[in-house]
């Protein structure tokens, strides 16, 4: 052994947040075996308790962050009254130049009233959006989906939308890697097969794009 010391149950889940510049509110979970305080947090991060006992729930809410002021990160740092021990809830807030659930004309019809065609993922975070990976994705999917006939032939009659839906988490997990996605997307650990949430999919584009619900039997969504 190169280390032997006392073991204490003291840690926060989840232990980070990602988010863009529109502000939150999260919960997290503080497992303690003792008494604990708040010894650390930026006056853009509030968090309802400052101190307690064992284990707590929490809420911490995130100011809005200014577009154009650049991203910003820092912790809530949490100890146990009686000695050393340590946790921290990380914060990472990007300045994005597209927002939360904003909405993005990828194609305008040429042709006809315009077929409306919606792409959007899922397992995309805060970082994710920010640094541009959303965009290159659905950009890159829509270009597949037209590389195909008919579809290749009649482009011009399709408009084409999509919107930042932002996940908790980046990536698609297992039934035994959760991860908190938009639409619950995951991939079956035995067969490889995908799942996710298609109506849930299909009402956030109709709520986040220009095309009406009363259109949305005639939509297609691809996810």
């Amino acid at each position: 052994f190169k280390r032997i010391s006392e073991y204490r149950n003291f840690v926060c889940r989840p232990q980070m947040a990602r988010l863009l510049n529109k502000g939150n509110v999260r919960e997290i979970i503080l497992n303690a075996d003792g008494a604990w305080k708040v010894t650390h947090c930026p006056d853009w991060i509030h968090v309802s308790e400052k101190s307690g006992q064992l284990k707590t729930q929490l809420t911490v809410t995130i100011d809005a962050l200014e577009q154009g002021s650049g991203n910003r990160s820092d912790s809530i740092v949490f100890s146990l009254d009686d000695n050393g021990y340590t946790t921290c809830y990380k914060i990472e807030q990007y300045d994005s130049s597209y927002g939360e659930d904003a909405s993005l004309t990828l194609q305008t019809a040429q042709k006809g009233k315009g077929i409306n065609l919606v792409f959007i993922g899922d397992g995309y975070d805060a970082k994710d959006i920010a640094e541009g990976t959303y965009l290159s994705d659905m950009k890159q999917q829509m270009e597949y989906f037209f590389d195909v006939q008919p579809y290749k032939t009649y482009r011009d009659y399709f408009n084409v939308y999509t919107a930042f839906a932002m996940s908790y988490d980046s990536g698609i997990g297992t039934m035994n890697t959760l991860r908190n996605v938009k639409f619950n997307t995951m991939t079956a650990s035995s067969s490889g097969r995908i799942t996710t949430d298609f109506n849930a999919a299909l009402y956030y584009a109709v709520d986040h794009t220009p095309v009406p619900e009363s259109d949305i039997d005639a939509l297609t969504c691809v996810l």
